[in-house]
């Protein structure tokens, strides 16, 4: 008898944990602990009422949490779905995400669905009349979607394989444009050190006890126009250059540099 009261009680010790593991994270980057319940007052303002591990009770408007993770590992955050600031489950997650939400006019929860881009940008999920148009005005910018929506290839049906590819899409449209941003860093960062070497190798030269500095100038000139724009330095402009400053080691430390 006594070994099942003590098994009894350890689960009701196990239960509470489990209660416990229950997260509201806070705009504020707070974290609390507890068991919760989500709440509506009469004027439609969602909150999250939250027990905490040490029995206090506290409330929490919509508006300043930033996320709530359940023991289940559900996740709902505050979405905005027309002029309805509502938490929303998290189904499906991406550039598009997909939310259950609690519709304002329903007693029943987490009975409508809506999609949200990571701009903020939200539309609930229309229903079979209207599907394709009101999709294919949402989500412009990936080309392959537009087309499946036109030609009837995806439906109603379809949701999860349209946020999918959507996604997919838009992965490779970040990709594409920090490929872009980085070869503009890149060669940017490769102009300015052109530059420096290009300003030492003129300081170099004014500097310098060559002959015909005047030529070398010009052929420097050249070269420099070249290798800024990324065109290929003949042969013999490189051979007459460094003929012409062969006699400076400095001067033709720095055009080596250049020329690797």
């Amino acid at each position: 008898m006594k070994s099942k009261l003590l098994l009894l009680a350890c689960l009701c010790f196990l239960t509470k944990l489990s209660l416990g593991q229950d997260k509201i994270i806070t705009i504020y980057g707070d974290t609390l602990r507890g068991s919760y319940d989500i709440q509506r007052d009469h004027r439609g303002l969602e909150s999250v009422k939250i027990e905490l591990e040490n029995g206090e009770k506290e409330i929490h408007k919509i508006y300043r949490v930033k996320r709530i993770e359940d023991a289940n590992g559900d996740i709902y955050e505050p979405i905005k779905v027309g002029d309805q600031l509502t938490f929303g489950k998290k189904i499906k997650e991406g550039t598009l995400s997909l939310f259950y939400f609690t519709d304002q006019k329903s007693t029943i929860r987490f009975n409508h669905s809506a999609l949200v881009k990571s701009d903020g940008s939200s539309m609930r999920v229309p229903g079979i009349v209207g599907f394709r148009k009101a999709m294919m005005d949402f989500l412009p910018e990936c080309d392959q979607v537009q087309a499946k929506l036109n030609d009837k290839t995806f439906g109603k049906t379809d949701l999860n394989e349209i946020i999918d590819e959507y996604n997919a899409c838009a992965d490779i449209q970040v990709a594409d444009a920090q490929a872009i941003q980085s070869s503009k860093i890149q060669a940017t960062e490769t102009k300015n050190k052109l530059s420096d070497q290009f300003d030492a190798f003129r300081e170099a030269l004014d500097a310098s006890s060559i002959a015909n500095k005047k030529e070398a100038l010009d052929m420097f000139n050249d070269l420099a126009d070249k290798l800024v724009n990324g065109e290929n330095v003949p042969s013999y402009l490189s051979n007459a250059l460094k003929q012409a400053v062969s006699a400076d080691s400095k001067l033709t430390n720095i055009l080596n540099s250049l020329l690797k």
